[in-house]
Order: C-alpha cells, then structure tokens, then sequence
C-alpha cells in the first residue's frame, strides 16, 4: 500500500488554491467561502467533465480513424483507462 505524502495545512490549501484559481476558475472570495467537502465536490465534478469531454473527443476521433482502418477503432482503445 502507497502511502500518502503528509502536507501541512499551508501546504495543502496551496495545493487547493492551485486547483481553485486553474481548472475551477473560482475567485479567492468564492474558494474562500467553500467548506472542504464543498471544494472536494467541485473537484469531482470537474473531473467528471473532463472525462466526459475526453469520451466524447474519444468517440469523434474513433469515427474518424474507422474509414482508414482494417478494424473497427473504439473510443476505449483510444483512451487510457
């Protein structure tokens, strides 16, 4: 079993700031007044979108690629899961 690395509380709101103010483009007032469970649910749900968009661009790109191939591509060949 892997063990976690132990980050200070100063260290781990950076680490959340980082996600706050990138991929959720929240303003510090905003992240500010989220409670941790709040935050963890965001970042949930972005990653949630993410790989939907991801599934999605698999899918397209698979109709794609099909025509120039011999066998028939997938999205689940094209993704890294």
């Amino acid at each position: 079993m892997t063990e976690l690395p132990f980050l200070t509380v100063n260290e781990w709101i950076e680490e959340m700031e980082r996600l706050a103010y990138g991929p959720l483009a929240l303003k510090p007032w905003e992240f500010e007044k989220l409670t941790p469970a709040e935050f963890n649910q965001m970042v949930d749900g972005y990653r949630r979108r993410q790989e939907t968009a991801e599934d999605t661009m698999a899918w397209a790109l698979s109709l794609l690629l099909s025509p120039y191939s011999k066998t028939k591509i997938r999205p689940s060949m094209l993704l890294d899961r």
